[in-house]
C-alpha cells in the first residue's frame, strides 16, 4: 500500500513565493504528468517532507487538498548549502501507465578498474529562450534588432534541430552516461515533455536541476531590481545534488564537434576518485574564427606540463589578408600575432565533484563583493582562475581537432546552414538526430 501524504495547493510561483513558503517551513513542489492537462503547483511542509525522504517510500498517495491521485516522487531540487531541499517533483501516475524509474547504484571495485564516465552538465537558457523571442526581438526597450523571416526560417529549419541534438549525440557516442539539464521552472513543463530517456533510445539517463534568482546560501536574499541570473558558474552549482561523478560542462547552444567530448570524456575516465584536476578543451584558435568579422575568446597560456596558467580574454581576433591571425591590443590599439595553434576556451570543462564545494564557498565573497552591483554574474572562469592563483586545483589544457562554429555575424548563417548540410550528407550525423 503506498504511503499517503497531505499538501495544499500553492497560488502563484517564482522567487518571492518560494522565499515565503520557507519562512513558514515549507517548500514548493509541483505535479505534472500526461493524465493532467496542466501542472499542480503545491506547497509541502519541509519536516513531514524530510520524513517521507527518509523512509525510502517512492510511490505515494497524494493527497492535494481533499483531491487524492497516485504519484511517483521524481525528483528533489537540493540547495548547494547545508543539504537544504528547495522543491520537489511529482509525476502522476494511472494504473495502467508504465514508468520508467532510475536507480542509484553505487559501484565498487579495485582502485585501477576503469573509471565511471562523467556526467554532462547542459546550462540551458540559450536555445529555448531564442526560440521563443526570436521574433520578438525588434520590440525589446533594449538593445533591440529585427531578424529578417528567412533568417527566422533557417534557425528553426536546419540550425535549432541540429544544435539541439547535436551535442548529446556527441556525448553519448563519447561514453557519457548521463545528462543533467540546468533550467528554469517557468519553462519546466514543455522541457520535460521534449528531453525524456526515451527520446534518445534510453541511451543516456536524463536528469534536471533548477537556476533561480532566490537560489542563495542561507543569510542572503536577491538584491532589490536584480533580474539577471547569477551566471555559468552559479548555474553549475545547482546540479551538485545530481552529479557525484567527474562531469563535463557545455554551453547549450555551441558546436563543439565530436573530438572534443571524446577527449574530455577520456580525461575524465581517469581520474577515478582523484580531487582539484580539471580540464578543459582547448581549441585551436583557427578553427574558432569568423570569415565575416572579428570575434573575442578566452586566449590560454600553458605551463610545461599542459596545464592553464593564465586565461585572458582577447578582442578584434581575426585572419588578416596575409594569413596572420592577430588581435588587438587594448593599450594601444595595434594588432598583435597569434599562432593558428594557439589554444582558446570555448567554455567546454571538466570537473570533479570537489568543484561544488569550491563555488559554494567563494559564491559567498563573489556575493559580498558585488552587493552593489546588479549585473555582476558568476562566471565559470573567474572561479577557475581564482582556484588556479590560489594553488588550489589545477586545469589541464586538452589539445583538439574539433572545429567550432557558430552564428556570430548573419553573413555566418549560409556557412553554418551547408556545414550542417555537410555533416548530414556524409553520414557523420543521422538528418535526424531525435531518433
Amino acid at each position: 500500500m503506498a504511503r499517503a501524504f497531505s499538501v495544499e495547493k500553492r497560488e502563484g510561483s517564482g522567487k518571492y513565493v518560494a522565499f515565503a513558503l520557507r519562512k513558514q517551513g515549507k517548500i514548493p513542489g509541483v505535479v505534472y504528468g500526461k493524465s493532467l492537462k496542466e501542472n499542480i503547483n503545491i506547497a509541502l511542509v519541509l519536516k513531514d517532507f524530510l520524513a517521507l525522504l527518509k523512509s525510502g517510500e517512492r510511490i505515494i498517495d497524494l493527497d492535494i487538498g481533499g483531491e487524492k491521485m497516485s504519484v511517483l516522487l521524481k525528483a528533489v531540487q537540493h540547495g548547494t548549502y547545508q543539504h537544504e531541499v528547495l522543491h520537489a517533483d511529482f509525476r502522476a501516475i494511472s494504473g495502467d501507465e508504465v514508468i520508467e524509474v532510475t536507480l542509484d547504484i553505487e559501484i565498487t571495485g579495485e582502485e585501477d578498474a576503469p573509471g565511471v564516465r562523467a556526467g554532462v552538465v547542459f546550462p540551458e537558457a540559450g536555445i529555448s529562450w531564442i526560440d521563443k523571442e526570436i521574433e520578438h526581438l525588434h520590440t525589446r526597450p533594449q538593445d533591440k534588432f529585427a531578424v529578417d523571416p528567412g533568417d527566422i526560417a533557417a534557425f528553426r529549419e536546419h540550425i535549432l534541430p541540429f544544435w539541439k541534438g547535436k551535442s548529446l549525440e556527441d556525448a553519448i557516442r563519447a561514453g557519457f552516461t548521463k545528462v543533467v539539464f540546468v533550467i528554469r521552472h517557468s519553462f519546466e513543463k514543455d522541457f520535460r515533455e521534449v528531453f525524456t530517456p526515451e527520446r534518445f533510445g534510453g541511451r543516456i539517463a536524463v536528469d534536471f536541476v533548477f537556476q533561480e534568482l532566490d537560489y542563495l546560501p542561507s543569510g542572503y536574499t536577491v538584491p532589490e531590481g536584480r533580474e539577471k541570473p547569477w551566471g555559468t558558474n552559479h548555474a553549475v552549482m545547482m546540479a551538485g545534488s545530481a552529479v557525484n561523478e567527474p562531469f563535463a560542462v557545455i554551453n547549450a547552444d555551441d558546436f563543439y564537434g565530436k573530438d572534443s567530448f571524446k577527449v574530455l570524456g577520456d580525461y575524465l575516465q581517469t581520474l577515478h576518485s582523484s580531487e582539484n584536476r580539471y580540464a578543459m578543451v582547448g581549441f585551436s584558435i583557427s578553427n574558432t574564427l569568423s570569415d565575416n568579422g572579428t570575434v573575442s575568446r578566452g586566449v590560454c597560456s600553458e605551463d610545461a606540463e599542459g596545464n592553464l596558467t593564465s586565461m585572458t580574454e582577447r578582442h578584434g581576433i581575426e585572419r588578416r589578408e596575409d594569413g596572420q591571425v592577430v588581435f588587438v591590443d587594448p593599450t594601444d590599439g595595434s594588432q598583435q600575432p597569434l599562432a593558428d595553434n594557439t589554444p582558446v576556451s570555448m567554455n567546454m570543462f571538466g570537473f570533479t565533484p570537489d568543484y561544488f564545494t569550491h563555488s559554494e564557498e567563494y559564491f559567498r565573497t563573489f556575493l559580498d563583493e558585488n552587493a552593489g552591483n546588479l549585473k555582476a554574474e558568476f562566471y565559470i572562469p573567474l572561479m577557475v582562475d581564482t582556484l588556479i592563483k590560489r594553488g588550489a586545483a589545477s586545469m589541464k589544457v586538452l589539445p583538439t581537432d574539433a572545429v567550432w562554429f557558430g552564428v556570430t555575424y548573419k553573413a555566418d548563417k549560409p556557412v553554418v546552414v551547408e556545414r550542417i548540410k555537410s555533416l548530414i550528407a556524409s553520414g557523420e550525423y543521422p538528418e535526424n538526430l531525435w531518433k
